[in-house]
C-alpha cells in the first residue's frame, strides 16, 4: 500500500489511510494540543520533536532513526531539542533494542503528535523530516561527521566473537560481508507481515555463481568471506574453510545480523538495505551489479558498479540521464519499454572486487576529487532534478567504477549538455 498525500489547513502529511487518520487526529487533538502549544511558547529555549521512522525495512529503519536523532550536528547553535522516535513492526529486534538503550522511543500512538506538530504553524522542518522513510542516503554526511553507531555491550561482543571463532577465525584476521539480493527475503517478509505487493523487483537480483572467482581471490589473500542475509535462495556452490554461508546456518540472530556488518573490514553488496551499516560504521563499501543510481551514496566510502542496462532492440547502453529517469520502476515496466538488465560476468566481478580490495589497502588511496571522470559524473547527479536532493556531502573516496563509466560514456562531456 502506497502513502497518500493528506492536506489539512494548507499543510501536507503522508499517510496510508487518510480517512482513518483524520478521525484519529480529531480524537487525539485535545490530548496533544496543550503540549504543542507549550512547545511553541518555549521554542527559544526548548523544542520537543517526535520523529516517525519506517521500521519494516532495515535499509530505512537504521539510517532514518540515526539521522533523526543526530540532527543537532547540522545546527549546533539551535536551542535544545528533545527528540524521540516512534515506529512499529521493527525489522530487526536487536536494532530496536539498541535504539531503546540509547535514545527515547515513544509508544506508536505518538505518531499523531508528529502529524499534529506538522499541521500547526511554527513547525521546525529538518532534513530527517524531508527524507522520512524515503531512502538511505545520508545527504548531509552526518555519519562521517559524528560517530552515530550505538555501542555493543561487552557481552554482545563476546557472544559474536565466540560465534566467529567457532568457524576457525582468529583475532586480527580480516573478514568481508558479501550481501547479495534475491527475491526470497521480500517474499518471506510480505508473508510474515501479511502484506501483498505486485511490485516486481527481480531485475535487481543477482546470482551467487558469478562471485565464486572473486570469493576465491579474497580467501587467497587470507580474508574470510561471510555471505550475509536472513535467507537466500541458493547456497554458495563451493567448499572453502574461509567462507561462511550465514543464511543456511542454524545459529543466527538479530544481534549477529547487525554485528557482522558493523565489524567487517569491507562490505560487498548489490545495493540492499543492510549495507547502510557500511556508511554508519565508516566501512568501505563495494556495490556491484547495482541498478538504481538513486541509491548511490556519495556521502560514504563507496565504489559503485552498475549492471549492464541496455535497449533490447539495439543493444545500446542507456545514458546516465536515462538511467536516472527510470529509477523507481519495476521489472514489468522495463519489459514494456524494452529495457534489459544483465549481470556482470564472473571475470568482471573478479576484476572489480580485486581492484576494490587493492585500492582500500593502498597508501595513499585514490581520491575521487582529482579524477576528471568522477567529477563529470558528480556534476551530473548533483544537478539533475531527479537526484540533486540526494547528494550534498561528497566523500573523498566515493566513486563510480571504470566499467560503469565506460558504458555511460562519461568523459564525452558534450553528450550531457
Amino acid at each position: 500500500m502506497r502513502k497518500q498525500k493528506l492536506s489539512i489547513l494548507g499543510r501536507t502529511i503522508y499517510v496510508y489511510d487518510e480517512r482513518l487518520v483524520v478521525i484519529k487526529l480529531l480524537i487525539l487533538a485535545p490530548l496533544f494540543l496543550p503540549f504543542l502549544i507549550i512547545s511553541r511558547i518555549t521554542r527559544p529555549w526548548f523544542t520537543f520533536k517526535v520523529h516517525r521512522v519506517y521500521a519494516l525495512r532495515v535499509g530505512n529503519f537504521i539510517p532514518d532513526s540515526l539521522i533523526a536523532m543526530n540532527q543537532s550536528i547540522l545546527r549546533p547553535g539551535r536551542p535544545f531539542i528533545f527528540r524521540a522516535l516512534v515506529y512499529q513492526d521493527a525489522s530487526n529486534n536487536f536494532w530496536n533494542l539498541l535504539l531503546k538503550r540509547n535514545y527515547r522511543v515513544l509508544p506508536y500512538l505518538f505518531r499523531f503528535y508528529s502529524y499534529l506538530d506538522r499541521l500547526m504553524p511554527g513547525y521546525l522542518i529538518e532534513r530527517s523530516d524531508l527524507l522520512e522513510g524515503s531512502n538511505k542516503n545520508d545527504v548531509d554526511g552526518i555519519f562521517q561527521r559524528r560517530d552515530c553507531m550505538p555501542k555493543f555491550t561487552g557481552e554482545e561482543n563476546l557472544q559474536s566473537l565466540s560465534w566467529l571463532r567457532s568457524f576457525g577465525w582468529e583475532e586480527g584476521e580480516p573478514f568481508v560481508c558479501l550481501h547479495l539480493r534475491d527475491d526470497l527475503y521480500l517474499q518471506n517478509l510480505y508473508i510474515q507481515r501479511g502484506v501483498t505487493s505486485s511490485f516486481d523487483n527481480s531485475f535487481r537480483d543477482t546470482r551467487i555463481d558469478n562471485y565464486l572467482k572473486a570469493i576465491e581471490y579474497l580467501t587467497s589473500k587470507g580474508v574470510w568471506v561471510i555471505r550475509t542475509g536472513k535467507v537466500a535462495q541458493n547456497p554458495i556452490p563451493m567448499v572453502n574453510p574461509r567462507v561462511i554461508d550465514y543464511p543456511f546456518l542454524q545459529r543466527k540472530s538479530d544481534l549477529l545480523d547487525i554485528w557482522i556488518f558493523s565489524k567487517a573490514n569491507a562490505i560487498i553488496s548489490n545495493s540492499s538495505g543492510p549495507d547502510v551499516l557500511a556508511s554508519v560504521n565508516r566501512i568501505p563499501l563495494l556495490v556491484i551489479n547495482g541498478t538504481a543510481l538513486t541509491e548511490y551514496e556519495s556521502s560514504t566510502d563507496i565504489r559503485w558498479h552498475n549492471k549492464i542496462v541496455s535497449w533490447m532492440e539495439t543493444g545500446d547502453h542507456l545514458s546516465l540521464n536515462d538511467l536516472i529517469s527510470i529509477s523507481g520502476k519495476d521489472s514489468e515496466y522495463f519489459r514494456s519499454i524494452k529495457i534489459q538488465f544483465e549481470e556482470a560476468t564472473s571475470e568482471e566481478v573478479y576484476n572489480v572486487v580485486s581492484d576494490f580490495w587493492n585500492d582500500i589497502h593502498s597508501i595513499p588511496r585514490t581520491n575521487s576529487f582529482s579524477d576528471t571522470r568522477q567529477n563529470t559524473f558528480w556534476n551530473i547527479i548533483s544537478t539533475n532534478p531527479r537526484t540533486k536532493s540526494l547528494h550534498g556531502f561528497r566523500h573523498e573516496f566515493s566513486r563510480i567504477d571504470n566499467y560503469t563509466l565506460d558504458r555511460l560514456g562519461i568523459g564525452q562531456i558534450e553528450e550531457w549538455n
